[in-house]
């Protein structure tokens, strides 16, 4: 579950999305993913873990990329390694390679650190790698 912050807008170009008033201020206020903590507390995801994708995006990466399954065997989670330490404008490929790191590497002193850089994001205006700096 998330806030529905963005909405699709068709133009000659293609499909675009724009936020919504409403949408700004959750994402100002950090409060985008607030809904998933539902989801967390019914077992489907955890604290921390490669972020969820969408099934559109599943299927797509899955023919795209053939370590894509290895992503899929852990629960999605609301905190996500690439989140903490990979950069706004990562590609795609960059991404998957950090959630695979995450995977590859997880360990619970892993999730307490990231659980913690996590909350210094929430409370800093600053984007994650200027942090990390």
């Amino acid at each position: 579950m998330k806030f529905r912050t963005m909405k699709k807008i068709r133009k000659a170009d293609g499909l675009h999305y724009e936020i919504m008033p409403f949408g700004s201020f959750v994402r100002r206020m950090r409060l985008d993913e607030l809904p998933q903590l539902f989801n967390i507390l019914k077992g489907e995801m955890s604290f921390i873990g490669p972020r969820p994708d969408t099934v559109e995006q599943v299927q797509n990466r899955k023919n795209l990329f053939s370590f894509y399954t290895c992503r899929m065997k852990v629960k999605a989670g609301l905190i996500g390694y690439t989140q903490v330490y990979g950069k706004y404008n990562a590609s795609l490929e960059e991404r998957l390679s950090l959630d695979l790191e995450y995977i590859q590497n997880y360990s619970i002193l892993l999730d307490f650190q990231l659980f913690f850089l996590a909350i210094k994001f929430l409370f800093t205006p600053n984007s994650p790698e200027d942090i990390l700096k």
